[in-house]
């Protein structure tokens, strides 16, 4: 499975450093060159996500028919005519 998805959808399951870390580990193990990548985790990542692989905040906002105790953002390796930069 090395190097072999061109697209990549990441939902970490903590919000903290480590895990967002260790996902993008996986992440990069797993995605071929030029591969896309999208990332669904807390506001409070994203420094982090653009560190470890490149992504951006976008203008998809996660939600939850719930709700969600924090603020949570998609981030992009790409940005596309839906999906943009923000």
């Amino acid at each position: 499975m090395k190097h072999k998805f061109k697209f990549i959808v990441a939902d970490p399951p903590f919000l903290n450093e480590d895990c967002l870390t260790q996902t993008m580990e996986t992440v990069k193990f797993l995605a071929a060159e030029g591969a896309k990548v999208m990332i669904d985790t807390g506001a409070v990542m994203e420094d982090l996500a653009l560190k470890l692989i490149g992504a951006k905040i976008t203008n998809f906002r996660p939600a939850h028919k719930g709700g969600l105790a924090n603020e949570f953002r998609c981030y992009a390796t790409f940005n596309d005519d839906k999906l943009t930069w923000l």
